[in-house]
């Protein structure tokens, strides 16, 4: 609870501090800083502009930030030298009368307020001099400091992030509810998600949320679905976790694979009707079986070389467990796995 309560935190502090840190220095860039009116390209264009005694400062600056985050992106952002690591690090800039070092966290800020007292700071940000650099065992310090708390909140989101699987029936069969992938994955962005991607035509979107509630998602989309494309769309909704474990399950190890054979998995709502057929099932012609069946999923096989079709299997799994239910074919569940 304190880690979450300590994340949240940083994160709440990272937002107002990289907010302020961008406005004040466009501001004063603007005015009294370097480098001059030619926007750098990168690091070394803006080192090379500076003043020969602050480049060798900040050179040294650079120099410790790299050893410290060997894996850091390095950028000009804001007309500054910025560093990225899971997010913005730190940044440094060079200014008429002074030099500043941005730290981004208020909590490292305390952390080093004692070895900090030779030096002017206002907030995050540290202000020194060609005459009074920073040392370089510190900036490593605040650094790896840094470091830790970009892991840290990072770490916080995948903890409280859940990976989905939205099934939607009946998009592009048939010529009925015809919607392009592209537009489905700008809806689903639309409503803040994350990680979006979909896979085959057939309505499947991959997608993370930080929000546990199966049932109030399910709902929450269908909503959507029905507002921006003018339908009503049967979602159902599956974490991958649900997927890992029928995978885990194999439920057609008993099947020997030959041309013409098609696995499905037909999942089920809440609402569809759980039937008491007895399982296996077996068609008239022996085309179609009914492997095994549970409250969530059914597990079937077809053989299109005796002359029927995936249509009819559909039809006697819709017979049976009703129109509230989305089939696919094994295949793509595995693919969504990979």
């Amino acid at each position: 609870m304190q880690n979450r309560m300590k994340t949240h935190q940083l994160e709440k502090e990272h937002t107002a501090v990289l907010t302020n840190v961008q406005v004040s220095t466009l501001a004063t860039l603007g005015n009294d800083g370097y480098p001059y009116a030619v926007p750098a390209q990168d690091v070394d264009d803006y080192l090379a502009a500076v003043p020969q005694d602050v480049r060798v400062v900040l050179e040294n600056l650079h120099k410790a930030i790299k050893a410290a985050a060997p894996k850091v992106e390095e950028v000009i952002s804001y007309q500054i030298p910025t560093f990225k690591y899971n997010g913005p690090l730190v940044f440094f800039a060079a200014f008429k009368n002074h030099c500043s070092f941005y730290v981004v966290s208020k909590s490292v800020m305390g952390t080093f307020n004692s070895e900090l007292k030779p030096y002017d700071t206002s907030g995050t940000t540290i202000h020194f001099s060609a005459e009074n650099p920073l040392p370089t065992a510190l900036v490593k310090k605040i650094v790896k400091a840094r470091i830790e708390e970009n892991e840290l909140r990072v770490k916080h989101k995948q903890d409280n992030s859940y990976q989905y699987v939205a099934f939607l029936r009946g998009i592009n069969v048939g010529g009925h509810v015809l919607i392009k992938m592209t537009d489905l994955k700008k809806f689903f962005e639309k409503m803040r998600f994350k990680n979006i991607r979909t896979l085959l035509a057939s309505g499947n979107v991959i997608f993370e949320s930080d929000r546990k509630d199966k049932k109030v998602l399910t709902k929450e989309i269908g909503s959507g679905l029905k507002k921006v494309f003018k339908k009503d769309i049967n979602i159902i909704l599956r974490s991958l976790d649900d997927l890992k474990k029928l995978q885990s399950s194999e439920p057609f190890k008993e099947i020997d694979m030959a041309p013409g054979i098609r696995l499905y998995v037909t999942f089920l709502s809440e609402k569809a009707i759980l039937r008491t057929i007895t399982i296996p099932y077996i068609s008239p012609q022996k085309e179609f079986c009914i492997l095994h069946a549970t409250p969530t999923e059914v597990f079937s096989v077809l053989d299109i070389s005796k002359g029927k079709g995936t249509p009819d299997a559909m039809n006697i799994l819709e017979k049976e467990y009703g129109s509230d239910v989305t089939t696919r074919n094994w295949n793509t569940v595995l693919k969504i796995l990979k």
